[in-house]
């Protein structure tokens, strides 16, 4: 019995170590009609078709808002990725529609004036070792990003702390699937 239950820690760890850790630039204005909805679908141009059929159900993903340069939520995706032509985001334009959906489950979210500065954390992300420091916001001018689990860990560690602090008038949903 006791065997069976190392085991079993085992395999989840592996299967946790299997999780992609994504992060996504969007406008605060998609992001408002996102939170609005409560996280239920994110969706991907057709361009990014081959890396979204990498997504997988538990992976992550951050968000980054563009035109505030900043951190804003995480959320995990409970679905594998899918084809949907409705309009997102209340958009009609054919370029707009993002086909390729995922269903995510918030995870931590900011208030806007809780936003996190991305100057201030940016510099110490090894997914930005390689450009100059003053340089990194050309790293995020594509939609979606593969990052490193220590670089997401630490941004949203840094939305905990933002969290824990106004504790008293939110809470962090947990998932027990995901570490």
């Amino acid at each position: 019995m006791i065997g069976k239950k190392i085991m079993n820690t085992k395999s989840k760890k592996s299967n946790n170590r299997n999780l992609k850790y994504w992060m996504v630039v969007e406008t605060v204005e998609n992001f408002h009609v996102l939170k609005d909805s409560d996280f239920k679908v994110f969706g991907f141009e057709d361009r990014f078709d081959e890396m979204t059929q990498t997504i997988r159900e538990n992976d992550r993903i951050l968000f980054y808002l563009a035109g505030a340069r900043s951190w804003a939520a995480t959320a995990i995706i409970t679905t594998e990725t899918f084809h949907d032509d409705s309009p997102l985001y209340g958009s009609k334009s054919i370029g707009e529609l993002r086909p390729n959906r995922v269903k995510l489950q918030p995870r931590m979210v900011l208030n806007d004036e809780e936003f996190i500065d991305a100057s201030v954390i940016a510099p110490r992300l090894d997914y930005l070792k390689f450009w100059y420091p003053e340089d990194w916001p050309l790293a995020f001018i594509e939609l979606k990003h593969l990052l490193p689990a220590r670089d997401f860990r630490l941004i949203e560690s840094e939305m905990k702390r933002i969290i824990i602090k106004d504790s008293s008038q939110r809470q962090i949903n947990k998932n027990p699937r995901v570490s």
